[in-house]
This record gives C-alpha cells, structure tokens and sequence, in this order.
C-alpha cells in the first residue's frame, strides 16, 4: 500500500506497530497488542487491543482509500472491565468486530458491529452485545463471514 501503512507484528513479543504515516498517528508499539486488518475493496479496516486510556480497550479505525488516509480512532469496547484479543472481519459496507470482556465480572465474548455510508466508519456502531453470556469462562473468540452471514465461535 505505497507504505502508507506499516504493520509489524513481532511475534516474539505479542505487540505490533501501526504507524498510520498519512495523518501523523501512530499508535504507541509498548500499548499495542493483538493487531487486526481486514479488507474490502480500498476500505481498510484495523483493530487493536490498546492500554492508551489506562484500561485495556479494543479501538477501530478505517481507510476508505488504500491506506492513504485513516479516520478517526474510535473506542469500541469503551468499558472499565478488560477486554482484548480482537479479531474483524469486513464484508460490504458491514464490519464486525468480535473480543474477551470481563466487564461483566466474568469472561464473556462481545460483538460490536459498524455499518458506514459515504466512507465514514461509525456512521452507525450498533450496541455491543454480549453473544457468549453465560456463567462459564468463554474465551478466544475467531469471526467468519460466507454470503450474507457471519459466524463467531
């Protein structure tokens, strides 16, 4: 992507580096964890398990452009539990986002989905939903989608 966008994942350390070169943001690598990217036509769509607001929150940001530009950073899990291992996926102008939270004071697996129109993410986030709720511990979640359906296990 012309090197606008510079993904590192350095495997041995479980952290990543994001430096969206396009607009002067990039995302502390010692905050950074578990990052994600999806992809749909010039949309570009990243994820991440950040502690930046003191809490680990999961964060969403977009590139309607091939990575030449990014949108604003939005806080999607956005609670005082924990939450971390994201995971995305994108389709149409629909992307999921799927994750562990604890805010409940259990592990649960959230997912929040953000439809957009005229290229802007979070045009429409819908509320999160606790899909596992149960008593037991639920943990590693991984999202798929096949034609108009998308799956969480």
């Amino acid at each position: 992507m012309i090197g606008i966008i510079y993904l590192l994942i350095v495997a041995s350390q479980g952290y990543g580096e994001i430096n969206l070169t396009g607009n002067n943001n990039t995302i502390d690598p010692s905050k950074l964890l578990l990052p994600e990217v999806s992809s749909e036509g010039n949309n570009i769509l990243l994820t991440w398990q950040d502690n930046s607001t003191g809490n680990q929150e999961i964060f969403l940001r977009k590139s309607t452009n091939g990575g030449i530009s990014f949108e604003n950073t939005t806080n999607i899990s956005n609670n005082t539990g924990l939450s971390s291992s994201p995971q995305i996926e994108s389709f149409g102008n629909s992307t999921f986002v799927v994750w562990e939270d604890i805010s409940t004071g259990n592990q649960e697996i959230f997912l929040r989905k953000s439809t957009w129109m005229d290229g802007d993410v979070g045009d429409i986030i819908d509320n999160t939903t606790n899909i596992s709720n149960n008593t037991g511990l639920s943990s590693s979640p991984q999202i798929e989608s096949f034609g108009n359906s998308t799956f969480v296990v």
